[in-house]
């Protein structure tokens, strides 16, 4: 492996230390996991049905809407369409009975203005997407407004069209008899008005269906109530429905509204307390992981400090004992293992900064010869390197050795694999600071494949699988974390 840490004649600012994890005590801790959700939910929902139990706290409304917005919009843009090419074809249909279409296109072009004009606004206007509730809202209650007066002018038309052609010579034969004209007017006018109230009825449903999705709201739910005062409000006033066909029908909207209603405030309690009850999970388990993180950052500091005492102990004994027997050489062979694992309890801690994107590089002037000294203590490494003193990132610079001569111990010839640490220090062209360049290399192991970059591509990005040609020990793992640091130290790897 060969890489260049470029190094500069700076100092970088001291690493902000991470937000301290406070955790409870096993009665706080053991209080927020059995809180039960109904309990949370009534405590984060609002104080009355008319606010559609919005939450207390903003931040966990603007979630929650922001959960269902896209959703919402997706449905209120097919309900448009879908109403725009019924609205649009309807009155074309009305051809072949021979009636007028320029009287009914003329009465379904304020469907097909709010249909249109609420499609581009939800769909071109971003800002508009932010009150899609509102908007169905306000459609829907004009939609009312506007089915009242497509029954009011659709019964004329209808009944003018049955006068003149349909039923003309009924008409005509009955045109002394006042009393029996009245009948036939009035009849007519029921059962045409009944009629094409019951359609437009029909055709509220779709309206019904998106607010019941939209969720209850205090513009839904004053929608709903708009649904019947909007159609009552231009058939009272025409003379050609009947009151008894507008009130029975009235009733029945009223009942239908009174259903939507429960069943929008079914849908919301639901939506809601599943919304809080996935909240609550996942600040359990957040404090759960922050716990977990704080006893391993803990256990990991233990560690080090005991493997610190073993050293200095160890390292006590063999100054006062110089010999060069077997157990002598073991010990120092065990001082050197726990100086590994000391530095390796402080790269766990870079790992984690790393991972986070969060790591902050120190460069500090390090006793060049100190630094392979300790780096190749243990390892027959066979070093060269200029006597002098650098500015680097310790902790990185040793996570990325110790990963590469590991490497080339491991992978490297079983026999003699002859791994070599260069160090040179060579100018550089872009800055006034001098740039180390760091070689570790070895003699390969015939039995297995030699390294190329788009192997080592393929081992970051994940695509590489453990072969028979690969050694049991190799999770790839240490090669992921060693280009991981040298991209946070502004390296060059190769």
């Amino acid at each position: 492996f060969f890489f260049a840490a470029c190094s500069y004649c700076v100092m970088a600012n001291p690493c902000t230390s991470c937000p301290s994890v406070h955790v409870g005590s096993k009665d706080a801790l053991s209080s927020m996991f059995e809180d039960s959700p109904g309990s949370r939910f009534q405590e984060e929902q609002s104080r009355s049905f008319w606010t559609g139990y919005r939450y207390k706290c903003q931040s966990d409304e603007k979630e929650y809407f922001k959960r269902y917005e896209h959703s919402t919009v997706r449905a209120f843009q097919l309900w448009a369409i879908a109403r725009l090419i019924l609205d649009t074809l309807l009155p074309f249909y009305h051809m072949t009975s021979g009636i007028d279409a320029v009287v009914f296109l003329l009465a379904y072009i304020p469907n097909i203005a709010i249909a249109t004009t609420t499609l581009l606004m939800v769909s071109f206007m971003p800002r508009c997407r932010k009150h899609v509730v509102l908007i169905i809202s306000i459609t829907v209650a004009l939609l009312a407004v506007s089915g009242g007066i497509i029954v009011h002018v659709h019964t004329g038309v209808w009944f003018d069209q049955a006068m003149r052609s349909d039923l003309a010579r009924v008409a005509e034969r009955i045109s002394d008899d006042i009393d029996a004209k009245r009948d036939l007017q009035v009849y007519l006018k029921t059962a045409l008005s009944a009629s094409i109230l019951d359609l437009q009825l029909a055709l509220t449903l779709p309206q019904v269906v998106l607010i019941a999705f939209a969720g209850l709201w205090r513009s839904t739910f004053l929608a709903c109530l708009s649904i019947p005062v909007g159609f009552s409000i231009p058939l009272l006033i025409s003379p050609l429905v009947p009151w008894a066909i507008f009130g029975t029908r009235c009733v029945g909207g009223c009942l239908l509204i009174a259903y939507l209603v429960c069943n929008i405030v079914s849908v919301t309690r639901g939506r809601r307390r599943g919304f809080m009850l996935e909240r609550s999970f996942q600040a359990a388990l957040q404090m759960a992981v922050e716990a977990s993180r704080t006893a391993d950052s803990i256990l990991n500091h233990t560690l080090k400090n005991t493997m610190a005492d073993a050293a200095g102990d160890i390292e006590m004994f063999l100054d006062t004992h110089e010999s060069s027997s077997a157990s002598v050489q073991h010990l120092r062979q065990s001082l050197a293992s726990l100086r590994k694992g000391m530095r390796s309890c402080r790269h766990r801690q870079a790992y984690l900064q790393l991972a986070a994107q969060r790591y902050k590089v120190a460069l500090i002037p390090v006793n060049l010869a100190e630094f392979v000294s300790e780096l190749t203590s243990g390892r027959p490494v066979l070093v060269d390197f200029p006597r002098m003193t650098v500015l680097i990132d310790p902790t990185l610079c040793s996570l990325i050795l110790d990963n590469t001569l590991s490497n080339a111990f491991k992978h490297g010839h079983p026999e003699s694999p002859d791994v070599r640490l260069t160090i040179a220090c060579t100018p550089n062209p872009l800055s006034t600071a001098r740039s180390l360049h760091i070689t570790v290399s070895n003699v390969a192991n015939p039995d297995r494949p030699s390294v190329t970059p788009d192997y080592v591509q393929q081992v970051l990005s994940g695509e590489t699988q453990r072969s028979a040609s690969t050694s049991a020990m190799s999770d790839h793992i240490g090669l992921q974390h060693t280009f991981l640091a040298a991209g946070a130290l502004g390296a060059r790897p190769s």
